[in-house]
């Protein structure tokens, strides 16, 4: 059963429930169609998008120094239509993979029956009281070295992002939202406040700048958000959970975005 485990990285729903993707399913299987042409014959059998599945479209990394990334589309299903995939393969391992999901809808259930969950924010929240409960319990118990929590910090701090890959996005998105003002004709410049009494020029300056900076802020906001829903992530996740793998991928989506996908 571990060996099944390795192959998910169970996802979680806005509303709490498991979520597995329909990528990993598909290697789990070792299903040898190629994946676009199998889903599409799973979906033959009457499962509905937004209800059994929702579709995600991310960038992967490729091998190719020209061409470094590529557009990847994977369906995010529901467990009940994981485990009837599973067991329309008639394989032993389909039958292994559908036994492991009803395992773990059977834990889901008994912890969101235990502890009130409805939500993929109560489940979070959960999960960081019982990690903080149960680190302070061995530090208080002497049953932690003090190596061993320093090996468990760098575990966490290499896996998300540091303070420098913040400021990295962060610049990247500045460059990027000031580049689409640029398009729309939205730019502050001298020349346009050097007509008439000085005074009047000072203040249609101050407020051109305000202007300019309020919508560059709103320019940027929705950067961030499309830059973190682009990852899988929601648009308001707070930015330290952002993984440090996929940094360059935040980047690189940033660069390419389009000036006349961003409503301003």
């Amino acid at each position: 059963m571990n060996e099944i485990q390795q192959l998910f990285n169970l996802k979680r729903n806005e509303d709490g429930t498991v979520a597995v993707s329909g990528r990993e399913l598909h290697k789990g299987l070792k299903i040898e169609t190629p994946y676009k042409q199998w889903m599409n014959r799973m979906i033959g059998y009457g499962f509905e998008e937004n209800t059994d599945y929702i579709l995600v479209t991310q960038k992967s990394l490729t091998n190719n120094p020209r061409n470094p990334y590529t557009k990847q589309t994977d369906h995010i299903m529901t467990l009940d239509m994981a485990k009837e995939i599973s067991m329309i393969q008639r394989s032993e391992i389909g039958r292994k993979i559908r036994g492991y999901f009803i395992k773990v809808e059977r834990q889901h259930n008994q912890l969101a029956s235990a502890y009130g969950i409805n939500s993929l924010d109560d489940m979070n929240q959960l999960i960081e009281q019982l990690v903080s409960d149960k680190l302070d319990y061995l530090i208080s118990t002497g049953k932690v070295s003090n190596q061993k929590l320093e090996e468990l910090n760098e575990k966490f701090e290499g896996e998300y992002v540091t303070p420098q890959d913040i400021d990295a996005i962060k610049f990247a998105i500045k460059s990027k939202a000031e580049q689409i003002l640029g398009k729309a004709g939205i730019q502050v410049t001298i020349d346009e406040f050097l007509i008439g009494d000085v005074y009047e020029q000072a203040l249609a300056n101050k407020k051109a700048k305000e202007e300019y900076r309020h919508q560059l802020g709103k320019v940027k906001s929705k950067l961030l958000v499309q830059s973190k829903k682009h990852l899988g992530m929601k648009g308001n996740a707070p930015n330290n959970h952002i993984k440090r793998k996929d940094v360059d991928l935040a980047i690189q989506f940033i660069k390419d975005v389009r000036p006349s996908a961003i409503e301003i």
